[in-house]
């Protein structure tokens, strides 16, 4: 289905904001990739 489809791409993009987001929290050489 499609509207499950955005659904879970949004989840993923949020889950991925947020991991992005501890990353650069991270010290540098975990967050250089």
């Amino acid at each position: 289905k499609l509207t499950h489809g955005l659904e879970t791409t949004l989840k993923y993009l949020q889950d991925t904001k947020k991991t992005r987001q501890e990353l650069l929290a991270s010290p540098p050489i975990c967050s250089s990739w």
